[in-house]
């Protein structure tokens, strides 16, 4: 556990310092603060449900270009076998790499939320939506940097890395979309286990403890599948 905690910190100061990151964070920030003011100007307040909702789009760019270079840089530029000849393990290596991308994830939120609230004397803000989506941000970025991550196991350049990471998460949204357009029995199982879909009772105001589960299935389901992979291509 020590281990994974100093190689986590490691891997946060160098994503933070790094020019990439920085430049990262700077149109993040200025996408979602020209959300709030489009949306306060169009109703003259501060409406969370449309707002986190709509943050969830600018997370299919955030996500994949903050992971794509995790594990697929560590392969193409060979400073992976730094770590195959050291006692560090498998799963402590992606442990850190994963807990570096999702610490970020979380705290751009974080600061997503503090934004909101310098804004609350425009409008009337519930803090049960604020909690309820936070948890629900917490959940969903959660999934989607192990599924990020595992795509960057599988790449050798992070440009594949995060077309793909992007694709994917681009394809989960269509689905939400043409939900109502799907077969039957594919519409009422896509409505249930679907992550953009599962995120709507939590910018509701709502905890439902399914799709809690389904965030963390998911979520573990690709760490395990990262694993297999880097086990795979790395170590043998």
């Amino acid at each position: 556990m020590n281990k994974i905690l100093y190689l986590t910190k490691k891997e946060i100061k160098a994503i933070l310092f790094s020019p990439y990151t920085i430049i990262l964070w700077l149109v993040y920030f200025s996408l979602f603060g020209y959300l709030v003011l489009s949306q306060i100007n169009a109703s003259h307040k501060t409406n969370l449900e449309l707002i986190f909702p709509n943050l969830l789009i600018i997370f299919l760019f955030f996500i994949p270009l903050l992971s794509c270079k995790s594990l697929s840089d560590e392969k193409k530029n060979g400073t992976y076998k730094l770590y195959v000849m050291t006692p560090t393990s498998v799963f402590e290596l992606l442990a850190s790499k994963f807990l570096s991308i999702y610490v970020i994830a979380v705290l751009a939120f974080f600061i997503n939320l503090l934004q909101i609230l310098c804004v609350r004397v425009i409008g009337i803000i519930s803090f049960r939506f604020i909690f309820t989506s936070f948890i629900g941000f917490f959940l969903i970025s959660f999934a989607f940097v192990s599924i990020c991550i595992f795509i960057s196991a599988i790449f050798d350049h992070h440009h594949y890395s995060f077309m793909v990471s992007f694709l994917t998460l681009l394809f989960i949204f269509a689905l939400n979309t043409l939900n109502d357009k799907l077969p039957g029995a594919l519409s009422i199982f896509y409505s249930q286990i679907g992550l953009f879909r599962s995120f709507t009772p939590f910018a509701n105001g709502v905890l439902n403890g399914f799709h809690i589960i389904n965030y963390i299935f998911v979520g573990v389901l690709f760490f395990y599948l990262t694993h297999l992979v880097i086990e795979k291509r790395w170590v043998e």
